[in-house]
């Protein structure tokens, strides 16, 4: 009997190491990918930043377009 529980308290302790080695990887890799969704947000954000500005622009440059149209049309006339 005293040979039995010996064996099942050196299974206990391997199952408890295996445990904490489980729980500590699985903390590492949350850890890790939470650094991953930070970088990933960051990197979201400044592709919003980016379409905004080049909405912008795009805005922009239909109006400069427009007003040379115009202009061109107005040369046109006084030919």
């Amino acid at each position: 009997m005293k040979h039995q529980i010996n064996k099942l308290e050196g299974q206990i302790d391997v199952m408890e190491s295996c445990l904490d080695t489980l729980v500590t990887e699985n903390i590492n890799q949350y850890d890790m990918y939470q650094d991953c969704i930070h970088e990933n947000n960051n990197n979201i954000q400044k592709i919003r930043e980016d379409l905004g500005t080049v909405q912008k622009q795009h805005f922009e440059m239909g109006n400069i377009n427009e007003s040379l149209e115009q202009r061109i049309e107005q040369l046109k006339g006084q030919r």
